[in-house]
C-alpha cells in the first residue's frame, strides 16, 4: 500500500462492491504482521463496545488509550469491561472548541504505524458513509532523536501540545521522536487551541507549506461535512483569509462541495445520515454568498453516491475538468470553520484556533492513476436552482427514501450518556 494516497473506508454490502483500495476498523486494529504493544485512538467520539467489537483478542487485550472529546465521557459501567482501556477527555480552553481530531496511532515492537481519517469512531460514519484515511508506513525506531522537518517530529509535536498531568502520551511521544518518515509528497496538517504569533498550526502551517511549491491553480475545491460561521468583520473569512493562505485570492475560482438536502434525502440511510452534517440554516441564512459556492456530493465512479460524504478534502487543480491535473490535496478532520482552521484576531498580528484537528498534505505522484486521491466525479455537479443544503435545524417534510440499509436506525452511542438529539446539538458547537 501506497501512503501517498487516500483510502476509502470498506462498504461491506451487498451491490456497492468498492473500486478502489479500502481499509476497516478491523484493518486498523488487527494487524497480524506485527507485535501490538499499544494503541491510541483520538476523535470526536468513540463508541467503545463497539470498537472492541471489531478487534481480535489481542488487540482487545492490550494497552489501549482513548482521548476523545469531554461531550462524550464514556461512562463507568462500559469502561469496567476493559480494564486495559483508559480514557481521557482534552481541556478546551475556549467556547465552540472541540477535541475533533480522528487518529489511530498503532504502536509495535517493530515500530509505529499512523492511521489519519476522518470517521467518528462509530458505526453509521464506517458502514454507511464515505470516509478518507490516510495509513503511514511502518516507521521504524531510530536510535538518535529525529529532528525537526519529517512527519514524526512533527506528531510528536502535536502530541506535546495535550497537557494531561501526567501524560500518559509520554512513552508514545518519545517513541515517535526516534522514527522517520521524511518524504516531501506527505506533510502533517494539524490544528491546536491557542492564540499564535509565530507558531504554525492550522491555516498558517497550510500556508507555509504551500508557499514552499509553486503551483499553476486553477481551481480549489472544499469538500466537507460542515460549515461554520464565516462571516468577520467587514467581510467574510474565506475571502479574507482563508483563500489567501491556499495560495489565492479569487472566488471565481473556490467551489464548495457539502450535500444537499436531496442528496441526504436519497443516501443508503436517507435522512438518518443528517446527524452527521450539523449546518445549521439559521447560520446559512446570515451568509448567502455561501450558497453560489456550493456544489452536490456525487461519486458515481467509485459507487459512493449513495453513501453521504463525511470526509473532508481540499484538492487544488491546474485544469478544474481534469482529475489528473492534481497540484496537492489535503485529507483532514477540519470542516470548513475558523474555529477549526483559525482566524486573525482583531487588530493583532496573532491567531486563534479553537479545536484540535488533524490531518495530511499530500502531492501526489501523477505518473499514478489519478482516481485513486479523489472521493468526488470531476466535472463537478453544482447546484440547481431548487437546491438547498441539508440543514440540521430545519424541518423535512418530503417522504424519506431509507430503509435500503435496515440497520440505520440502530445507530447508538454504546455506554455513552448522551442522546441523539445531545449529539446533534455538540456536533455543531465547533462550527
Amino acid at each position: 500500500m501506497s501512503y501517498d494516497r487516500i483510502y476509502l473506508n470498506n462498504i461491506d454490502m451487498k451491490g456497492y462492491e468498492n473500486l478502489s483500495d479500502t481499509l476497516s476498523v478491523k484493518d486498523i486494529l488487527n494487524n497480524n504482521e506485527y507485535k501490538l504493544v499499544q494503541a491510541i485512538h483520538f476523535n470526536f467520539i468513540i463508541e467503545l463496545d463497539w470498537l472492541m467489537s471489531n478487534a481480535n483478542k489481542t488487540s482487545r487485550t492490550v494497552d489501549t488509550i482513548l482521548v476523545v472529546d469531554k461531550n462524550y465521557k464514556i461512562i463507568d459501567s462500559t469502561l469496567k469491561k476493559y480494564p486495559n482501556v483508559s480514557v481521557f477527555y482534552p481541556n478546551m480552553p475556549y467556547s465552540y472548541g472541540v477535541h475533533h481530531s480522528k487518529m489511530s496511532i498503532m504502536s509495535y515492537e517493530e515500530g509505529i504505524i499512523v492511521y489519519i481519517y476522518t470517521a467518528n469512531m462509530v458505526p453509521l460514519d464506517w458502514n454507511y458513509a464515505t470516509q478518507g484515511i490516510w495509513k503511514s508506513p511502518l516507521l521504524k525506531i531510530n536510535k538518535n532523536t529525529v529532528e525537526s522537518g519529517n512527519l514524526a517530529w512533527e506528531l510528536a509535536k502535536y502530541l506535546k501540545t495535550y497537557t494531561f498531568n501526567p501524560n500518559p502520551l509520554d512513552t508514545i511521544i518519545d517513541k515517535i521522536s526516534h522514527c522517520f518518515l521524511s518524504d516531501e509528497k506527505v506533510k502533517l496538517i494539524s490544528s491546536v487551541p491557542g492564540i499564535f504569533h509565530h507558531e504554525k498550526w492550522g491555516l498558517e502551517l497550510v500556508k507555509s507549506l504551500l508557499k514552499e511549491k509553486k503551483f499553476d491553480q486553477k481551481l480549489l475545491v472544499a469538500q466537507v461535512s460542515s460549515i461554520g460561521s464565516l462571516n468577520v468583520a467587514g467581510g467574510n473569512w474565506i475571502q479574507s483569509y482563508f483563500l489567501k493562505c491556499f495560495n489565492t485570492d479569487c472566488w471565481d475560482n473556490f467551489r464548495l462541495i457539502y450535500p444537499s438536502e436531496t442528496n441526504i434525502r436519497f443516501s443508503i440511510c436517507g435522512y438518518q445520515s443528517g446527524i452527521m452534517f450539523p449546518y445549521r440554516h439559521r447560520v446559512h441564512q446570515f451568509q448567502q454568498y455561501v450558497q453560489n459556492l456550493l456544489y452536490d456530493w456525487k461519486s458515481d465512479r467509485l459507487n459512493r453516491t449513495m453513501f453521504s460524504p463525511h470526509a473532508k478534502t481540499y484538492v487544488s487543480f491546474s485544469d478544474g475538468n481534469d482529475p489528473a491535473s492534481i497540484n496537492w490535496f489535503i485529507l483532514t478532520s477540519a470542516n470548513l470553520s475558523k474555529a477549526a482552521w483559525g482566524n486573525i484576531r482583531t487588530n493583532s498580528f496573532k491567531y486563534q484556533i479553537r479545536s484540535y484537528e488533524i490531518g495530511v498534505l499530500i502531492y501526489p505522484d501523477l505518473n499514478k492513476e489519478p482516481f485513486d486521491t479523489l472521493l468526488y466525479d470531476i466535472p463537478l455537479k453544482k447546484y440547481s436552482q431548487d437546491d438547498q443544503p441539508w440543514f440540521s435545524d430545519t424541518k423535512h417534510n418530503s417522504v424519506n427514501f431509507t430503509n435500503i440499509a435496515k440497520d440505520c436506525n440502530q445507530w447508538r452511542l454504546f455506554g455513552q450518556n448522551v442522546t441523539r438529539a445531545q449529539h446533534s446539538t455538540i456536533e455543531t458547537k465547533h462550527i
